[in-house]
């Protein structure tokens, strides 16, 4: 795979990574009492929780195929199913769509765009491989 594609895919989980990292920060804020003293986490062990998290999301083939259709632009809650917006949440929640529940307007991340660019570049390869070995 390209240095190019690693680097970018890099560059949208680390700024997952802040985004989390920003929302802590403004809850711990908010605490009247905060926490005590449990430590930020590292970096590196966050940015792989990220990935571990997005990679589940997708791991279903519902997840999968509904985050293909967000990515063409296409009406990723047609029909308003109920299995679709839990989908849907799931993505969100793993930092993989950004979705207004009040419009029910949905979009992709970064990083969502980064991991199926990757995604496509590894499927590519491996079936080349598999080709080479017949």
């Amino acid at each position: 795979m390209s240095r190019i594609a690693s680097s970018q895919l890099a560059g949208a989980i680390a700024e997952r990574v802040l985004s989390l990292s920003r929302v802590q920060d403004r809850l711990r804020a908010l605490e009247t009492y905060p926490a005590s003293g449990e430590p930020v986490p590292e970096r590196q062990a966050a940015a792989e929780a990220v990935l571990r998290r997005a990679l589940a999301a997708l791991s279903s083939r519902e997840g999968y195929e509904l985050a293909g259709r967000l990515l063409a632009g296409e009406d990723t809650l047609a029909a308003g199913s109920l299995e679709s917006s839990i989908v849907l949440q799931d993505l969100a929640q793993a930092g993989l769509a950004v979705w207004d529940v009040g419009s029910g307007s949905s979009q992709p991340t970064p990083l969502l765009r980064e991991l199926f660019q990757l995604l496509a570049v590894a499927v590519t390869e491996a079936a080349a491989e598999a080709e080479a070995e017949r």
